[in-house]
């Protein structure tokens, strides 16, 4: 009975280790993380403006595209994949055209405010 016990016990310690190894993420997963993280700048759509976002779209900007990446992503979120499309050319005109005219109106508005205003306005 003893070495019963014993080797229950081990088994049982063992999975315990792997499901807690399980939770941790893979060194894959942080680098892909950290290089997110990067990439993505300075980008907070709860500071970032409606008002940077138009300055940013006329000079060209690179956080204009995060900005336009990151509302794909909400409006995704908010009607499905199916419903946005894939992220390319075109979609992401549209997602820039509705932000423009929602800016022009409201140019202090932050992005997460902008995001959730023009999803909810559509419904």
């Amino acid at each position: 009975m003893n070495m019963r016990f014993a080797m229950s016990f081990m088994f049982s310690a063992c999975l315990s280790m792997s499901a807690m190894a399980a939770d941790e993420p893979s060194s894959e997963a942080k680098q892909a993380a950290k290089a997110a993280k990067e990439s993505a700048g300075a980008f907070d759509p709860q500071a970032y403006t409606c008002g940077a976002f138009m300055k940013d779209l006329e000079q060209g900007s690179e956080m204009a595209g995060i900005a336009l990446i990151w509302t794909h992503g909400y409006e995704s979120a908010v009607y499905g994949t199916d419903e946005i499309g894939a992220l390319n050319e075109e979609n992401v005109a549209g997602i820039a055209q509705e932000i423009a005219e929602y800016c022009a109106e409201e140019s202090g508005e932050n992005f997460s405010r902008m995001a959730h205003a023009i999803t909810t306005e559509e419904e």
